[in-house]
């Protein structure tokens, strides 16, 4: 009797600790309503700090992208102005006259050419070179770029900036132009370049310029051909350029 009756106390005390611990199990597997609609709430709030975070970046990529290809079109004529030995010059024609207004049209138009000579070309032909064999220059579309909006290299709301004189261009002809010799550096005068040693092409991103700042990217050509590119926002001060701090440039 008595171990009948120690047997269904075991039994008992066992069902009931087993029914407890799957009791809890259960009841910690899961989530409440209240948590799942917090967990819900907190993923809306960082999706939507973090897309509004993007496509605020959008303008400065578009910005950076313009400015990086005119650096890789700089480079492209150095390069073949060496391989040709002739003469090859980026040619400055239209900039943006209302850079903070995002009303307004972006601008920016430049030209890529080849010179008939080694030395104060006569001639001038647009990229691709073509003229070659039949004395015209029947193709164009490599040669010009145009970041308006009729243009394949359209890039909405970003622009190039005034260079007002800064740019006169070496010997005749070649006003606002950045003319390389086939030997790859830069036939500028020493008055087109910087007190810093570079002749600089602005480009403008109008939806920073709207909002009150800039966030602009620079274009930046050495005396020997090479290129650099800075933002106006992380540049420092122009004491520092000529030493070993330079700025924060890409």
């Amino acid at each position: 009797m008595i171990q009948t009756n120690m047997r269904y106390f075991v039994n008992n005390l066992f069902t009931r600790s087993t029914s407890t611990v799957l009791s809890r199990t259960r009841h910690r597997s899961g989530f409440t309503l209240v948590e799942l609609c917090i967990v819900i709430a907190m993923i809306g709030i960082l999706s939507s700090v973090a897309s509004d975070a993007f496509y605020k970046r959008i303008p400065s990529y578009k910005t950076r992208s313009a400015a990086v290809e005119f650096g890789k079109n700089v480079d492209k004529l150095r390069m073949i102005a060496l391989r040709n030995n002739r003469e090859t010059r980026l040619c400055l024609d239209t900039y943006d006259s209302a850079p903070n207004s995002t009303s307004t049209a972006n601008a920016g138009k430049y030209f890529l050419m080849v010179g008939n000579k080694s030395l104060q070309s006569s001639s001038w032909e647009y990229l691709p070179i073509d003229a070659v064999s039949d004395s015209s220059d029947d193709e164009k579309k490599l040669g010009v770029v145009d970041l308006s909006s009729n243009s394949k290299a359209y890039r909405k709301n970003v622009s190039i900036g005034d260079w007002g004189s800064d740019i006169g261009g070496p010997h005749v002809g070649n006003s606002n132009c950045i003319v390389f010799s086939p030997r790859g550096y830069v036939l500028n005068p020493a008055s087109d370049f910087n007190a810093q040693g570079f002749i600089e092409v602005t480009f403008i991103n109008k939806v920073a310029r709207k909002d009150g700042e800039a966030d602009d990217f620079i274009v930046m050509v050495a005396r020997s051909g090479f290129t650099r590119i800075d933002n106006s926002k992380a540049r420092l001060n122009d004491e520092f350029f000529s030493g070993t701090q330079y700025d924060a440039s890409n």
